[in-house]
């Protein structure tokens, strides 16, 4: 996950697909599926 170095993504796997997402506050931005 390099590109996303200076952001705290975490990321979840939901059958095949992979998820990742950031949190910021209260906010949840989806930013891969």
């Amino acid at each position: 996950m390099f590109q996303f170095e200076t952001r705290d993504v975490r990321r979840i796997f939901a059958g095949e697909y992979e998820i990742r997402y950031e949190l910021n506050g209260q906010t949840i931005y989806v930013l891969r599926l």
